[in-house]
């Protein structure tokens, strides 16, 4: 929780200083109360930056809306691998609107933003790993978080982000907002930037090199375009056999 930490601080240190000025002069019993105030107080609203209570485990500017903006949907233990290299074990989930991380901890909150590079966490039982040092100029937020689906030569990633969207809840009249998961998915080849893929796939047989030699392949084994498995299998072949003499 070190460098979360340092994000509680920054977000506090109007209080945390003012705290330290006042200290002799406010009885014991008073400070306490502060100390804890600012102890409690440590949630950050994405639209305003500013800090607010937490008294609960979802972000209160959500309330109302409709869905999860939050991958995995709970709080799941994950290796969370800092920027500086060292290895925590914590909860976490991903707030893929904000953008950004929130790890649990004694109940309460914390938000991290730019303190960590590679999360391994389970999400519908099946263990991902998301890294964020993968950069795209068509992508605002440098530090957005992809799926690595396939992690070789070539990469193939995921990159979920939740935006939101006027709708109606069933068997009523009334307009709520709701959260809407966006998926997009990108290859990139060695020293390349990324390259998003359409739905359909088709797009790699004009991406990868060699593309007769990678047809062949998938006709011989008996692999289509309709799921990323495929995807996946034919990225291996292809760094095994063509990439590997690029």
């Amino acid at each position: 929780m070190h460098n979360c930490s340092k994000i509680y601080q920054l977000n506090f240190g109007a209080i945390i200083v003012f705290n330290y000025l006042i200290m002799k002069a406010l009885s014991i019993g008073f400070l306490l109360f502060l100390l804890t105030f600012a102890t409690f107080s440590q949630f950050v609203n994405p639209n305003t930056g500013l800090s607010f209570e937490a008294s609960s485990l979802d972000n209160p500017a959500y309330a109302g809306v409709l869905g999860s903006a939050y991958m995995p949907l709970a709080f799941t233990k994950a290796a969370i691998t800092r920027t500086t290299g060292e290895i925590d074990t914590l909860l976490i989930r991903l707030d893929t609107y904000a953008d950004y991380v929130e790890v649990q901890r004694n109940g309460k909150v914390y938000i991290c933003k730019n303190q960590y590079k590679q999360l391994s966490v389970e999400i519908d039982d099946v263990k991902s790993l998301f890294r964020n040092d993968f950069k795209t100029p068509n992508w605002p937020n440098l530090n957005s978080f992809y799926q690595v689906l396939y992690d070789g030569k070539t990469k193939l990633l995921k990159h979920t982000q939740t935006i939101l969207v006027d709708c109606y809840e069933y068997g009523g009249g009334t307009q709520k907002q709701c959260f809407r998961k966006v998926e997009r998915y990108y290859i990139q080849e060695a020293n390349s930037d990324l390259i998003q893929i359409d739905k359909d796939r088709e797009q790699i047989w004009s991406i990868l090199k060699n593309n007769s030699t990678l047809k062949e392949y998938a006709t011989q084994h008996k692999l289509k375009l309709k799921n990323w498995s495929s995807v996946v299998k034919i990225l291996q072949y292809y760094d095994a056999n063509v990439a590997i003499n690029e």
